[in-house]
């Protein structure tokens, strides 16, 4: 450590001190500096996208998103929206607390020794369902049994009443009317016959018709009146036969629904010569002559 020499140091001192001022006077403040601004930068980039976040927001909103649900007065969606919310109607009232509840099945609650009971209650409530329904094709099948109009899939309906089925099936098949009204017309004869013989009383109720189809080159189809005093054969024509010969099938099965139209009963019998048609009378007779099929079809 070395030793400091006090005049040296005093000299060395000294004399900064002598410079202080003790006065109580302030000291003259700095001059102010000019502010240093930065350049401004803002370009139209900038300015569309600052227009864009803008956009962003007002669209984003929640009150722009409200106005645009409401929709402008008197709009389509205007209407919807207080449609929704049941502005326009006096009647609305606030959902209540039952009405948020869950729907359940009712729960019956039985006491034990009362569940024999109630299982012997359903258990005859079903019986007697199952017993109704049964009863229900029973009578069905009786009905179709007593009335033989079924051939060719023809359903069993009542006089003066057309199926759809054969609506469907003539607006179909090329040439059906013109069948149709060939087959009628010998039909209808038939029955005008029988209406007319119920009225005098003097023929028996057993005569029939049937169609006899040839499968061979033979260019007539064969009508005959089966009774006591004997038979009469009624020539058909070109186009019965050709259709018969196109389809033998359709042709019968259109003969059995005119046979259910005018209430007759209708079945096939295989012959020597090919399968034939009968049409025969009720036990009850013939009711009435309704409307010409052809003309209702």
């Amino acid at each position: 450590m070395q030793p400091i020499i006090i005049p040296i140091w005093s000299a060395e001192v000294l004399p900064p001190l002598s410079d202080l001022s003790l006065s109580d006077s302030e000291p003259p403040s700095p001059a102010p500096q000019p502010i240093q601004r930065k350049p401004n930068t803002y370009d139209a980039a900038t300015a569309a996208a600052a227009a864009a976040l803008l956009r962003k927001r007002e669209r984003d909103s929640f009150r722009r998103r409200e106005a645009l649900l409401e929709g402008r007065e008197g709009t389509r969606r205007r209407r919807r929206w207080e449609n929704d919310r049941l502005l326009g109607n006096p009647h609305a009232t606030p959902p209540l607390p039952t009405d948020w509840a869950v729907p359940t099945p009712p729960t019956h609650t039985v006491p034990y020794y009362l569940a024999p009971l109630w299982e012997a209650g359903l258990a005859s409530i079903s019986a007697a369902r199952l017993e109704r329904e049964r009863a229900r094709k029973k009578a069905a099948l009786e009905a179709a049994a007593a009335a033989p109009v079924q051939g060719g899939n023809v359903a069993a309906v009542p006089p003066g009443h057309v199926p759809r089925e054969l609506r469907v099936r003539l607006r179909k098949a090329r040439g059906a009317r013109g069948l149709l009204r060939d087959v009628e017309g010998e039909v209808r004869g038939f029955v005008a016959e029988r209406l007319r013989a119920q009225e005098v009383g003097g023929e028996s109720e057993d005569e029939s018709v049937v169609f006899v189809g040839r499968d061979g080159e033979s260019e007539d189809e064969e009508m005959v009146f089966v009774g006591q005093d004997g038979e009469m054969s009624l020539g058909l024509g070109g186009r019965m036969e050709r259709a018969i010969e196109a389809d033998g099938p359709f042709a019968r099965w259109v003969v059995h629904a005119v046979g259910a139209y005018y209430g007759l009963r209708t079945w096939s019998v295989e012959g020597g010569e090919g399968r034939c048609v009968w049409v025969g009378v009720r036990e009850g007779g013939v009711g009435f002559l309704p409307r010409p099929l052809w003309a209702v079809v």
